[in-house]
């Protein structure tokens, strides 16, 4: 409930000023008038948005985990019958998060002032994603917001878990590929270089291979900020060039045709697709929004500027199924599963399906790109270790051929 500061004067003529709850300014003015106060002044409470103002948004962004967790806590609050403002005050006070609870802080601030808990989420779209406020809302119409919540949970429980798969595929190879670089440089820069002042002081002739491996280590020892930096510069070129509308899509395009990774990416946005999709339909939110929900949290330019085509073919009262097949991007299985599913009524059970499929595949997908990424650069990096030794072992036999034993 709403609570307001006021100015009044009492039956005796004296000033007062205090605080009260009210639905509205002119409930809280009806409610001092019973009290025989005559009201001067009266304004919304402003010590939350003072509090949201002076709570710094920090401890990294709201990931996944910490909205299912939150869902679950409110969905358990709500349940309890506990309000909604008190249970977003309990979460607030005890989230870990500290950008989470501020945002809350901020979202409780607004309730305050007689907001809808779906519009104040929107209105931090940079923190909550419009999944979790359009869902809300028609919680908020259709009296379900305890089932809204839980399915929240879940599947913010799934796309946590989604994330983990894919990060721990990548994060593997490219922890090996970092230290690979190192070992590498360290070999060339300090290890060969000592050597090869023992071969000079014996007069030996350095091999080919030796002397430029010995240049690249010693340009390397000098100039290694050239590198560094170009290789810094050509990232962030890449990203600047990924947040434009046609960088983004061409950046997609092109990580979607890589072998093996592509298949990784792919499959990770088809799942977030089919379980977003069956989520928001079962919360009962309307085809068109859903699909616009869905173009803006797919997390594939590719597969978003499809879902916005297929908006305008299903506003001109075409079927989903046939809008996407339009797009040439979706694969056979999703178009022939969302048609099975418009023609029985239960698409939303059907694309949960899909999902779980996807998610499926995805697990196998992952341990195929370990297991076979592990041997490659195990045996590339022992190539290059290799000949970086060898580079060392020949001129030891030149050195053996001046002075036999």
């Amino acid at each position: 409930m709403p609570s307001y500061i006021y100015r009044a004067r009492d039956a005796a003529g004296r000033p007062v000023s205090g605080r009260i709850d009210a639905d509205s300014e002119r409930h809280a003015a009806e409610l001092l008038r019973t009290q025989q106060m005559y009201v001067t002044e009266i304004q919304v409470n402003k010590d939350l948005r003072l509090a949201v103002r002076r709570q710094r948004p920090s401890g990294g962004k709201i990931t996944a985990k910490d909205l299912a967790v939150f869902c679950r806590q409110l969905k358990t609050l709500v349940s309890a019958g506990i309000p909604i403002v008190a249970g977003l005050r309990a979460i607030q006070r005890q989230s870990p998060n500290r950008r989470l609870a501020s945002a809350l802080l901020s979202v409780i601030a607004e309730l305050e002032t007689g907001e809808s808990l779906s519009r104040a989420f929107r209105r931090r779209g940079a923190l909550f994603p419009p999944l979790l406020g359009n869902l809300v809302e028609a919680g908020e119409f259709g009296g379900v917001l305890e089932e809204v919540l839980d399915y929240m949970g879940l599947y913010f429980e799934k796309e946590d878990s989604l994330n983990q798969k894919v990060r721990s595929a990548l994060t593997y190879p490219a922890l090996v590929l970092l230290v690979s670089i190192g070992v590498v440089f360290f070999l060339l820069v300090v290890v060969l270089p000592s050597f090869a002042r023992i071969f000079s002081e014996f007069g030996a002739d350095l091999p080919w291979l030796t002397r430029r491996l010995l240049g690249m280590g010693q340009w390397l020892g000098r100039y290694w900020p050239l590198p560094v930096g170009a290789l810094g510069l050509l990232v962030a070129g890449l990203s600047a060039y990924r947040r434009t509308p046609a960088g983004g899509l061409a950046v997609d395009r092109c990580l979607l045709r890589l072998p093996i990774v592509g298949a990784l990416l792919s499959q990770r946005a088809l799942a977030r697709f089919a379980r977003t999709l069956a989520t928001l339909l079962a919360g009962g939110v309307p085809m068109l929004t859903a699909l616009a929900v869905v173009e803006r949290g797919v997390g594939n330019r590719v597969l978003a500027t499809a879902l916005r085509d297929a908006q305008v073919a299903v506003r001109e009262g075409q079927g989903v199924a046939r809008s996407l097949r339009a797009s040439r991007v979706f694969p056979s299985l999703v178009l022939e599963m969302v048609a099975v599913g418009e023609e029985t009524g239960n698409l939303e059970e059907i694309l949960l399906k899909v999902a779980e499929f996807y998610e499926r595949d995805l697990d196998r997908l992952t341990e195929r790109l370990t297991g076979l990424l592990e041997p490659v650069l195990i045996v590339g990096l022992g190539l290059v270790v290799g000949g970086i030794v060898l580079a060392v072992v020949l001129p030891m036999f030149e050195v053996f051929t001046l002075f036999p034993m």
